[in-house]
């Protein structure tokens, strides 16, 4: 009789311990399947390919003034200076700070809004806080052309 309930409980016991394994791989696959499907939308993938080099670029638009991209949370409104040009915009900065509410000078002209310029520098498209892409125009040279 001991032997006989000894060696069901030896069964049952290797039972548990390949459902524990069954349990621990089926687990392990849900967690998988939950990562691949949440990371496989936008909201995961999006924010890591940021920021996107576009090189240098020449472009010739008019300066705008409009609101800042949200980049802090809570965001920081401020009105920035904007190369518009007939196909996007473009937020202008020099060493990466931009323009709020004052105008751009270089080498003592000053540019500021409605100013039609040709400006020669990096294009950068980040993503804000709020998973809007916006472009950057790192200016390297600029100059009026009305």
């Amino acid at each position: 009789m001991f032997q006989k309930i000894c060696c069901n409980f030896e069964k049952y016991y290797q039972f548990l311990n390949v459902n524990k394994f069954i349990m621990k791989t089926k687990i392990i696959i849900y967690i998988s399947l939950f990562v691949l499907l949440c990371c496989s939308n936008n909201s995961c993938t999006k924010k890591n390919k940021y920021p996107i080099s576009l090189g240098e670029q020449t472009l010739v638009g008019k300066i705008v003034v409009e609101g800042n991209p949200c980049t802090t949370d809570p965001c920081l409104p401020c009105a920035v200076l904007w190369l518009k040009t007939t196909t996007d915009y473009y937020v202008l900065s020099i060493d990466y700070q931009w323009f709020c509410s004052r105008p751009i000078i270089v080498d003592g002209t000053e540019y500021s809004m409605d100013d039609e310029v040709e400006i020669t520098g990096t294009v950068m498209v980040y993503i804000d806080i709020n998973s809007e892409e916006y472009s950057n125009l790192e200016i390297e040279t600029i100059r009026k052309i009305n």
